[in-house]
């Protein structure tokens, strides 16, 4: 009985444990770079409408703006965009969707095929992640809809700033025209997986598991 009891714990221990540090699976607007917090555009190399929709400002409008980054720049052209939260925040999972223009039958226009995210530690920018993205993307929602989750990782260690920069790397022509990425939306978490919290419980039902064995 006892055994099955720290099963039953350990399952909703375990279950807690999953879904507290889950990633997001859809756009939100209470990350720690949403525009309700503060966040502003400090610099960019080129947008078309309002880059603060990058950081929530249309979440939940009907038909928002179509936003992207300007056309024309040469295959490999780093787009980016440099932001700064109110205060300093820490940050140790991110989320990036990108949309591409499939709805029209175009796969891959509009994408990127990097992503690279730094931050400011007081003198110079640091590069934290530097991801390849496949184009075209693998999945995407639909029109209207939050996209392609182009990335969704943690940053190892996790970082504190408040000055930001994402770039957005620009792929091949397509059908002979540059067209800018166009980027949904991004997402900063300051929640993580802790390394260990399985084992502690683990190591727990299992000494539990041994004293019932004894009874």
């Amino acid at each position: 009985m006892r055994l099955r009891s720290a099963i039953l714990g350990f399952t909703l221990a375990f279950g807690w444990a999953q879904d507290s540090y889950a990633f997001a699976t859809t756009q939100v607007n209470n990350d720690l770079w949403d525009v309700s917090q503060g966040t502003i555009v400090t610099s960019t190399s080129g947008y078309a409408n309002d880059p603060l929709n990058v950081f929530g400002k249309s979440f939940g409008v009907p038909n928002p703006p179509d936003s992207y980054f300007i056309d024309g720049k040469p295959a490999g052209f780093s787009h980016f965009i440099e932001f700064k939260t109110v205060n300093p925040v820490t940050i140790r999972s991110l989320n990036v969707w990108g949309g591409d223009d499939r709805v029209i039958g175009a796969f891959g226009q509009r994408a990127f095929n990097e992503f690279r995210l730094f931050g400011w530690n007081g003198s110079s920018f640091v590069k934290l992640i530097d991801n390849p993205i496949t184009v075209p993307y693998a999945e995407q929602s639909q029109f209207g809809g939050d996209g392609a989750l182009t990335v969704s990782q943690v940053i190892p260690g996790r970082f504190t700033s408040d000055i930001w920069r994402a770039e957005f790397v620009q792929p091949p022509a397509f059908n002979g025209t540059l067209y800018g990425p166009r980027v949904l939306e991004m997402d900063g978490f300051a929640d993580v997986p802790e390394p260990g919290i399985g084992l502690v419980i683990w190591g727990a039902l299992a000494f539990v598991g041994r004293r019932s064995h004894r009874a």
